[in-house]
């Protein structure tokens, strides 16, 4: 049974997936009160455990775990084997990370909240958008 044990520190938050007591995978992720988003600096699998859900568990975790609650960061890049990262981006897309427009296409985000219905001024109605500035 995979379970996933949380340690967080000064602007670092670490997940740890352990089978019974061995560690099979990890995510480390840096926040900040400051900004609008918090990051996903990295994410390993033991290769033996990969295919298994393991990263699912690790995402949801890091989604629920992170202070800041408008955004979460990601930069797929190659993986551990070198590897192009296209099949990186599907992995996070298949857990609710996105692109944005104007944004690097290095970048994915989980969107955690959005801002409440709004007013515009010019138009007087309603609508609603992302809590997105800044990033």
């Amino acid at each position: 049974m995979i379970t996933i044990k949380q340690d967080k520190k000064d602007g670092r938050i670490n997940l740890v997936a352990f089978d019974k007591n061995k560690v099979v995978g990890w995510v480390k992720l840096w926040t900040w009160e400051e900004e609008r988003f918090d990051w996903i600096i990295a994410v390993y699998i033991r290769p033996e455990y990969r295919g298994q859900g393991i990263f699912r568990m690790l995402m949801d975790a890091a989604k629920n775990s992170t202070p800041n609650d408008l955004a979460l960061r990601v930069n797929p890049y190659k993986d551990q084997e070198g590897q192009d990262p296209t099949e990186l981006f599907k992995k996070y897309q298949h857990v609710g990370f996105i692109h944005l427009p104007d944004k690097s296409i290095k970048n994915m985000y989980f969107i955690k909240k959005k801002r409440p219905q709004e007013t515009t001024p010019e138009a007087g109605a309603p609508k609603t958008r992302l809590e997105l500035d800044g990033l």
